[in-house]
């Protein structure tokens, strides 16, 4: 069976072009620590790195998330270790004041992801399966600018 694991792609449409393009979970990222610092302005602002938040809970995650999901340990640990990585190339940080909120903003989102897997098999629901699944049968049609191409190597 096809793992989609954490490093699978996530396929998002061009709305203007109507092009594929492969992405991770970029937007989900953002959007957490984008919102963490819209809610503090100022010249004496701290902003600290995401990355090394989603690295410092690993572990604590590793055991709660396994506990309340069944997600495997070993599983939640690459997906945070991506999902660190990531964050890390896009330059996230939060306001040191609002670490509280961050940790549970991370600690929902990295749940929600194993959830997704415990349940679906996959971390994202449109992602196929199986690599059949992803690949068009014998004397069919490429991806059509209405559905993504199939998962690739992220290596």
């Amino acid at each position: 069976m096809f793992d989609a694991g954490p490093d699978a792609w996530v396929f998002e449409r061009n709305a203007t072009t109507g092009t594929w393009t492969q992405t991770r979970l970029d937007g989900d990222l953002r959007a957490i620590f984008d919102d963490l610092n819209e809610t503090e302005t100022g010249s004496q602002r701290v902003t600290l790195p995401a990355a090394d938040l989603m690295r410092r809970l690993e572990r604590d995650l590793m055991a709660s998330v396994f506990r309340w999901t069944g997600h495997f340990p070993e599983k939640t640990r690459a997906l945070v270790r991506d999902l660190a990585k990531r964050a890390e190339a896009l330059k996230q940080g939060y306001p040191a004041t609002a670490e509280d909120d961050a940790i549970v903003s991370v600690t929902t989102f990295v749940t929600s992801l194993a959830m997704n897997f415990v349940h679906r098999g996959a971390y994202f629901p449109e992602t196929p399966t199986s690599p059949a699944a992803a690949e068009p049968a014998a004397g069919g049609a490429a991806a059509t600018p209405e559905s993504p191409p199939g998962p690739t190597s992220s290596t």
